[in-house]
């Protein structure tokens, strides 16, 4: 295995030192090893003609070297403070420095 440039590694140390910090839930994805991730279900309101429609936006973010292939379609079992729930990865978002977004599904 290749070393990374001096740049990248610092990035990828970042990265987990972020997940590692900042982390408000850990992720099974695929059946994996569960791993620290940053759950938001962010509120959006969706323009539909005149009145709007509101709806939440369920992501994880996590080192993109995490994310498993195929990135979309896998089981991810999420828990929170809340309890484990169970999602599908929708879309897959990498930010090309180190981090993805995946949007999640409800299964059930």
């Amino acid at each position: 295995m290749t070393a990374l440039p001096p740049f990248a590694a610092a990035m990828s140390r970042v990265n987990v030192a972020v997940m590692a910090t900042l982390s408000n839930a850990l992720a099974s994805i695929g059946g994996g090893e569960p791993l620290p991730v940053l759950f938001d279900a962010d509120y959006v309101v969706a323009d539909v003609g005149i009145a709007g429609m509101a709806a939440t936006s369920p992501a994880i973010t996590l080192p993109t070297a995490s994310v498993p292939t195929p990135a979309t379609g896998q089981t991810v079992a999420l828990t929170t403070g809340d309890g484990v729930s169970i999602w599908r990865s929708a879309e897959h978002h990498p930010d090309g420095a180190g981090l993805s977004v995946l949007l999640l599904e409800r299964t059930a």
